[in-house]
């Protein structure tokens, strides 16, 4: 009867270890970096219902718009001042806006039901409401690259790193031989009955394989944890860098937008509208400077989109959501 116990020297459990820490860092790494993914993707939607929902605030305010002018051109045509030509004008500019008013509120129901599924939320009485001002704290470039602690998932995959070189470390190790010591009664019962003990050691000799195909594992490990590093840290440099252009190119833009129109549109507007009810302009006039005042209102929204999105990208590249 011979019991042995097994004396491990050799480091490939301890390598083993490191290995597996690694792999649990890396897939907390995945875990934190889908979890900032699905928030950027929620206040992407978010921004966005937002944006549309002013974009059907602008088209109402037009609406009512039309209508008071086409009161006013029904008015002059009976009174004989106005031509079938101008209501018929300004009817087929109301079904046009008709028409786009509808896509935008098809929108604004598509992009709900998307981020109420999102959020896993349910049910009408759900409801969103937000600012679009931005945020100045993030429009002044930081001009320095994002660093590790201020990101979850860069310092896990640092440590992924650190344990697969641990891992590494050991399993260099593998010339250390193991052991296993042996111990037990010795029987016998042929003539007569004898008895004694034994007691044994024996030596593993890793003369031939010393663990290569561990090293080999290991290395390779190694170096996919540091590629998978660095592209998580230029990927969050670069998406830095980008942002933070898009939101002074966006700012100055919205600037230059409010400084040339702000005195002109309305003016425009004005008598444009007041010039046709005097009946000394036509009516081609006022849709048409009312068209300009809305471009430019909807010119400005894109551009508070783009300003939006550019923001979450910052935030996103920060860390902020990790």
């Amino acid at each position: 009867l011979l019991v042995s116990i097994p004396i491990e020297l050799s480091p490939r459990r301890n390598a083993l270890k490191h290995l597996a820490d690694a792999e649990i860092a890396t897939a907390k790494a995945r875990t934190v970096l889908t979890q900032s993914q699905v928030v950027v993707r929620a206040l992407t939607l978010f921004y966005d219902l937002l944006v549309e929902k002013e974009r059907e605030r602008v088209e109402g305010a037009i609406a009512q718009e039309l209508a008071a002018a086409t009161l006013v051109v029904q008015k002059r045509r009976d009174a004989g001042k106005a031509s079938g030509y101008d209501l018929s004008r300004i009817q087929v500019e109301t079904a046009l806006l008709a028409s786009t008013h509808r896509q935008t509120q098809a929108q604004i129901t598509m992009i709900r039901a998307q981020l109420l599924s999102l959020l896993g939320a349910k049910g009408a009485q759900n409801k969103f409401s937000g600012s679009l001002a931005p945020r100045e704290s993030l429009w002044k470039p930081s001009g320095k690259p994002v660093k590790g602690s201020e990101r979850a998932s860069l310092r896990l995959l640092r440590a992924a790193t650190g344990s697969t070189a641990k891992a590494g470390t050991a399993a260099g190790q593998g010339w250390k031989p193991n052991l296993t010591l042996s111990g037990g009664p010795r029987f016998g019962l042929s003539d007569e009955a004898r008895f004694g003990y034994v007691v044994g050691l024996s030596v593993e000799v890793p003369f031939f394989s010393r663990d290569k195909a561990l090293r080999a594992r290991t290395e390779a490990e190694r170096l996919q944890s540091q590629a998978r590093e660095a592209v998580n840290r230029r990927s969050a440099q670069v998406a830095t860098v980008r942002a933070e252009g898009v939101l002074a190119t966006v700012k100055k833009e919205i600037h230059r937008l409010d400084d040339s129109t702000r005195s002109g549109v309305e003016s425009l507007v004005l008598a444009a509208q007041s010039g046709y009810r005097e009946g000394v302009r036509s009516i081609v006039e006022f849709l048409d400077a009312r068209r300009v005042r809305s471009t430019i209102a909807l010119r400005r929204l894109e551009l508070v989109r783009s300003l939006k999105h550019a923001e979450i990208v910052l935030r996103a590249a920060r860390g902020e959501f990790e």
